[in-house]
């Protein structure tokens, strides 16, 4: 177990971070801090922007979905944060042997529920709530980072659902964050197959 996790801290360690100095060795004056670099595409992306997302640019389509809409010529990173809200159904009132008769309290069935983000026609991630039989509103989250190049105006939808519960009429929430230009096209980990 102890080699385990000394394996797994390795593995998890930065190695191209710098080593701790010595404590007998001063420490070096403090340089002045990078400029920000500009919140803008690369040069490979002329024409292109890389817009903040409004309110204005979402909208409620029915209470299972909700649609935010980056405009025609943006290039960036960004950060979309979904939540659904549901309250779970009570139970059917069954008699209860004790009381001769009378109804038992209402208690909330095995709820469950399920939302997805798609980014034009491609999923980003779904997620589905384990059955909950909590009362009151109960939310499920799930987020996604996209780096768009559209030359077209490009819809990022959230689409909700749920069973033995109550969706908040509202329908689901959507938030889209502009990240900053990292440099980094795309990464991926993959385990090499033989």
């Amino acid at each position: 177990m102890i080699l385990a996790t000394a394996l797994l801290a390795a593995l998890l360690s930065n190695p191209f971070a710098p080593k701790p100095k010595a404590a007998a060795t001063p420490a070096p004056a403090a340089a002045p801090a990078p400029a920000p670099v500009p919140d803008i595409p690369p040069r490979g992306f002329p024409g292109y922007a890389h817009p903040e997302v409004t309110a204005s640019m979402c909208k409620v389509l029915t209470t299972a979905k909700t649609q935010c809409v980056l405009p025609a010529m943006t290039a960036g990173r960004y950060l979309v944060e979904a939540v659904g809200i549901s309250t779970a159904l009570p139970a059917a009132a069954a008699p209860a042997p004790s009381t001769r008769g009378a109804a038992a309290p209402a208690t909330p069935q095995g709820a469950i529920q399920a939302i997805a983000i798609f980014t034009g026609d491609r999923a980003c991630g779904r997620v589905q709530s384990p059955p909950w039989t909590t009362s009151g509103a109960h939310p499920i989250r799930l987020s996604c980072e996209i780096t768009v190049v559209a030359d077209a105006p490009l819809p990022i939808t959230v689409s909700y659902a749920d069973s033995n519960a109550t969706m908040d009429p509202r329908g689901p929430g959507i938030v889209v964050r502009r990240l900053p230009w990292d440099g980094v096209i795309t990464a991926q980990a993959f385990v090499p197959q033989p």
